[in-house]
């Protein structure tokens, strides 16, 4: 093998030894700007890394929606707008080209300031060379798109200067309405409510991003975010947004006339424990008119029930057989003594002598506490484990974070006295969140099952189910006889006991009152209304509780009188607003004629009808003598037959298949006061046709 020559070694070696020497050389340029950053440029790179820092930015969170699809609470995007108008690639003429176009449309978007003012805004920045200019903050994304197809803007972020920074703002579509179930969220952190239970499904996939600290300390991202693709999802929610606005709007009236410190409304629905409303209203000290969403005493705030728990103790007695609702009691003219504690009813009794049927719906102190004493006096750890057995030492579970225990007092654990058997058999040394006593009553109108209060029945994904809730019984209370017989106590209650004053002869209530004595200061004791039952007697649809608190004696406090109308109202206006409610009317005027429908031909005034369809040119047949008729198809024409309206006096009359003005006129001219939910032909009334009602009495109609 032959050695390479010398030449061609010696070129080699040389290549080698200038690699090397280029290698040492950049070695030393990297120690030294190492050292130049370390040593002389240390302090410029810290203080630029101050202005760059690592965030996540959520996605889209979902909505939430009411059991009507209605929107309750959105998400919006809203922009703070900035401009580079210093920018290289803004030439001057560019700019000149540009900026009157500019300037009008600016002037037309956000009118804070003339076409000159803009123009002098926009020259002064230019003159100024701001690389940071702001145009405006919280710019709705209509406006916001707008600006950016502006003359320079259109151009992007880097050659025409436009930059957003983005944030989303959470709107509550209702405003106040359900406000603190509802709950908000703060800087993407939900704190309450529906909003922080059911966050983990709300709440949007977040991604990282680079922020960048601008001149007014504001941080802003190095680039313009694209639109997020990962929303959260949606929950839709077992609240009717009209029952939520009928008991915010009564529980409000209520408050302002009583000059209440704090309240809350539920509805419930009997079948299934959905939630159909949940108002919670608190007074604003520095504005006593005013109240607000401010905490959720509803499921939050333990209070003791007062009479309202009497249901607990005649249950009790019910369920153990110590008692029937027959039982006689002897009321002592109105004034128990037990031990060195006196107890007394409200008002003397009318009688010595009831049952415990009656001392229930008067609501006797003494009735109900001797029938519990007498009971379990021997044996007090058997009524306390009968109220377990109805599940009063239990949360009910609802799916809000936040909901309280109750204190039900045990007498082998806790300390227990000589007269805390009578008072906590009339609702006092025991405390229950509002919902807790509900969802017994609730139980009662559901014939013995108590039911699991729930305020969401589904989440969606878009057009994906992601999880479907279902109504889930929590217990059996009592059996059905014995439901029965509670729910016709509870209606005396309203037809002839402490809340007669709310009796209706067009909607059966049932219910009960309560007013608690909270405390006695130097001003006089203060005292909390409440009432709980459901509507209708007949075929019970929902159960609501109504509590007022700290209500002083001159304002006015028992559950009768507070009370005990809000839930009238609430009653009378769901009912009012329901269809399902309305029972099916068996009238023979109604008419589903498909043909008719098309014409939208309602039963009514001869005289409107016939106008009518000889405007629109449609043959008829008249075969009617009467001022009121029914239209109807037979054999594809058109016929219009008598309809005989009676007026006998306080007999409601038959509007079925009427509209709304015929229906109205009819029964205003009988002496009656219509009431109407809805649009189109009478579907529904209430009290049906031939009920006898005295005149002045509301009649309900449901239109469809």
């Amino acid at each position: 093998m032959c050695a390479a020559p010398k030449s061609i070694k010696g070129d080699i070696y040389a290549r080698i030894r200038i690699v090397y020497v280029l290698l040492f050389i950049a070695g030393l340029l990297i120690v030294a700007q190492i050292i130049n950053i370390k040593m002389f440029q240390a302090q410029k790179w810290r203080k630029e890394a101050k202005n760059i820092k690592i965030a996540r930015v959520e996605g889209k969170r979902g909505d939430i929606y009411d059991c009507n699809n209605n929107l309750l609470v959105t998400s919006l995007p809203v922009y703070d707008l900035y401009m580079d108008i210093a920018l290289k690639s803004i030439d001057d003429s560019l700019y000149n080209q540009y900026k009157d176009s500019l300037a009008i449309e600016l002037a037309q978007v956000l009118p804070s300031k003339s076409v000159e003012g803009y123009k002098n805004w926009l020259d002064n920045a230019r003159k100024n060379k701001s690389h940071f200019e702001l145009i405006g903050k919280n710019i709705s994304y209509h406006n916001y798109l707008r600006i950016k197809k502006m003359p320079i803007f259109r151009l992007g972020r880097y050659r025409g200067g436009l930059i957003e920074n983005k944030h989303i703002e959470r709107n509550l579509i209702h405003g106040a309405l359900a406000k603190r179930t509802i709950g908000d969220v703060e800087d993407t952190i939900a704190r309450v409510g529906i909003e922080k239970s059911y966050d983990a499904y709300l709440r949007g996939k977040s991604e990282e991003v680079l922020l960048e600290k601008m001149p007014n300390k504001e941080w802003m991202p190095l680039i313009n975010l694209p639109e997020q693709e990962t929303d959260g999802s949606d929950v839709y929610t077992t609240i009717d947004v009209n029952f939520q606005d009928v008991a915010h709007n009564a529980l409000l009236r209520a408050l302002r006339r009583f000059n209440a410190k704090f309240g809350c409304a539920i509805v419930m629905e009997v079948e299934t424990g959905a939630i159909k409303a949940m108002v919670n209203l608190r007074q604003d000290k520095s504005q006593p008119d005013n109240y607000y969403e401010g905490f959720n005493d509803a499921i939050g705030t333990k209070l003791e029930p007062g009479s309202t728990f009497k249901l607990a103790s005649a249950m009790v007695l019910l369920n153990t057989g110590k008692a029937t609702p027959e039982t006689m009691v002897y009321l002592e003219k109105g004034k128990k003594k037990y031990y060195n504690e006196l107890l007394r009813d409200d008002k003397e009794p009318k009688k010595d002598t009831v049952n415990l049927q009656t001392a229930f719906a008067i609501s006797s102190n003494v009735g109900i506490s001797k029938l519990v004493t007498e009971a379990f006096e021997n044996n007090k750890k058997a009524y306390y484990d009968a109220l377990v057995h109805i599940g009063l030492n239990e949360i009910t579970g609802i799916d809000l974070v936040g909901e309280v225990a109750p204190r039900l007092k045990n007498p082998e654990k806790e300390t227990w006295s000589g007269i805390t058997l009578p008072w906590m058999s009339i609702g006092y040394e025991a405390e229950f969140s509002p919902l807790q006593i509900l969802v017994l009553y609730n139980a009662v109108a559901n014939n013995g099952k108590a039911m699991k209060p729930y305020l969401v029945a589904k989440i969606m994904d878009e057009n994906r189910l992601v999880k479907q809730f279902y109504p889930q019984k929590l217990r059996t209370v009592c059996s059905k006889a014995t439901a029965l017989k509670l729910k016709k106590m509870m209606q005396q209650v309203v037809d002839s006991g402490t809340a007669e004053n709310i009796y209706s002869p067009n909607l059966k209530l049932a219910g009960k009152t309560g007013t608690t004595q909270l405390s006695k200061t130097h001003a006089g004791k203060n005292y909390q209304a409440s009432f709980a039952g459901f509507f209708p007697v007949e075929n019970p649809k929902y159960a609501c509780i109504v509590v007022i608190n700290d209500l002083s004696e001159s304002s006015g406090y028992y559950g009768s009188a507070v009370a005990a109308p809000v839930f009238k109202e609430i009653a009378e206006k769901i009912y009012f607003k329901d269809i399902d409610i309305y029972e099916e009317q068996d009238i023979v005027e109604e008419n589903d004629d498909e043909q008719l429908h098309k014409f939208r031909l309602a039963n009514g005034n001869k005289d409107d009808i016939t106008f009518l369809l000889e405007f629109l040119g449609q043959k008829y047949y008249d075969k009617s003598s009467t001022e009121w008729i029914v239209p109807s198809f037979k054999n594809d024409s058109l016929v219009l037959q008598q309809r005989s309206i009676k007026s006998t006096e306080n007999i409601v009359p038959s509007v079925m298949g009427m509209g709304a003005r015929d229906a109205v006129f009819i029964l205003e001219n009988s002496g009656f006061k219509p009431e109407i939910s809805g649009y189109g032909y009478v579907v529904g009334q209430k009290p049906k046709a031939n009920t006898p009602l005295k005149k002045g009495n509301k009649v309900y109609l449901n239109l469809k």
